[in-house]
């Protein structure tokens, strides 16, 4: 008798949903070989993310361009052979033709018609009579509750710490300059580019369209090959340095509250977002009313409730010393539970590593709020009203460090927070 195999089999998938004038649909696929129908998902390819995955899978099967938003967990069973199969789901919806972080992703294979003959968009209630699994059915249900929570539609934003850099005692050589420009010139290891190449396709899968990064050169390398990939511009802040940093810690709190608060705009407000950050970043770090202005023109950065897919996505490239602070910004707009997640030792987050926010205002949408309805959030049912609508909370968090594209590497994710695996 064959002894039962132990090793695990990583996939992911998605959740592609959009809502139309007859409430939420989903996008299922139907797949010949075992006459079901199911969300589109597959294996991991060597050297993949969850993430990466998930997107070219959906992508694979599906045709469609999407970008992820909340996770929603990860469903275990096991495989014939003994082995255990794990995948992991994220709400995802689509994005238009031309979206930045497409340009940043590699091309795509069709599935086979053996494999994928029908792809269908499918109300809930319909979808969950058509899905032939119960861990499928259960997995709607549970997007079903965040829709009608208003805790569906979230707004993403990613901390990234930069990624390794020479060290000082190396780089502390009179050719390279004295006191900051010593500092500020400090350039990325090889290893620490290889992280850079990585996180490409992590921001890519979640649409980032905005990065933001101090202007010191390790975290500007960190993100410029995601910035060549995806056709952008970075915007610096010199706030968000080091020395800047320790000379005033408030003006990084300033900043990051902004973008935690985010604003009341209409959806599709992101569509002008990147002229705003460009105007809100500049002159934030200290000097005699140098930020200002721009904190005030940092609230037209973000957007509200029901943002468009892929709107106003910012990533935020950071130094190790400035993370304390900025992770107490993030616990102040979090839940109980994902307060309670966050990383709370130093070095906080790994060089090259990222801090993925889901945002969503605890009222809900305007269209779909009502005083003293109870909300969906990953800390439980939350009773909300007409007196904290508009309120922004970081409903799940994702931590983890982007697999590094070599031979024999093997994936390992670091963490994620929303709701609980099964």
């Amino acid at each position: 008798m064959r002894a039962p195999r132990e090793e695990l089999v990583l996939a992911a998938g998605a959740l592609v949903w959009r809502q139309t004038g007859a409430g939420l649909e989903v996008l299922l696929v139907h797949r010949p070989r075992y006459q079901d129908w199911s969300f589109p998902k597959g294996k991991l390819d060597p050297g993949e993310s969850l993430r990466g995955c998930a997107v070219r899978e959906v992508a694979e099967e599906t045709g469609a361009q999407i970008v992820l938003g909340r996770p929603l967990g990860t469903l275990r069973y096991p495989l014939a052979d003994g082995r255990l199969k794990a995948v992991s789901y994220w709400a995802a919806q689509e994005v238009p033709p031309g979206h930045p972080a497409w340009r940043a992703q590699r091309a795509v294979k069709p599935a086979s018609p053996k494999e994928i003959d029908g792809v269908a968009w499918v109300g809930a209630a319909q979808a969950r009579q058509r899905l032939t699994h119960r861990l499928d059915q259960e997995l709607l249900d549970q997007l079903v509750g965040l829709w009608e929570g208003a805790q569906l539609a979230t707004r993403t934003l990613v901390l990234l710490r930069h990624a390794r850099a020479v060290k000082r005692s190396t780089w502390n050589r009179p050719e390279n300059g004295v006191g900051e420009e010593l500092e500020r010139s400090r350039p990325l290891t090889a290893t620490g580019k290889q992280r850079a190449d990585a996180v490409v396709p992590e921001l890519a899968a979640y649409g980032v369209t905005q990065v933001v990064t101090s202007p010191w050169r390790r975290c500007l390398d960190t993100v410029r090959p995601y910035l060549e990939a995806a056709g952008l511009e970075a915007t610096t802040a010199d706030c968000l340095t080091e020395r800047a940093h320790a000379q005033d810690a408030a003006a990084v709190r300033d900043f990051l509250e902004r973008l935690l608060a985010g604003s009341s705009h209409s959806p599709g407000a992101g569509a002008t977002a990147r002229d705003d950050l460009q105007d809100a970043v500049v002159g934030c770090g200290p000097g005699p009313g140098a930020g200002a202005t721009a904190r005030d023109d940092l609230q037209d950065v973000v957007v509200g409730c029901g943002p468009e897919p892929g709107a106003g996505v910012t990533v935020v490239c950071l130094h190790r010393p400035t993370l304390p602070t900025v992770l107490t910004m993030v616990a102040e707009h979090a839940t109980a539970a994902v307060a309670e997640a966050l990383p709370d030792a130093d070095p906080w987050l790994k060089t090259g590593e990222l801090l993925v926010l889901h945002l969503a205002e605890t009222a809900g949408c305007p269209e779909r709020g009502s005083e003293g309805r109870e909300a969906l959030t990953p800390g439980g049912l939350e009773t909300v009203g007409q007196e904290s609508r508009g309120r922004v909370q970081v409903v799940a968090i994702e931590q983890h460090h982007p697999p590094l594209a070599r031979p024999g590497h093997m994936y390992r994710e670091t963490g994620t927070y929303g709701p609980r695996d099964r």
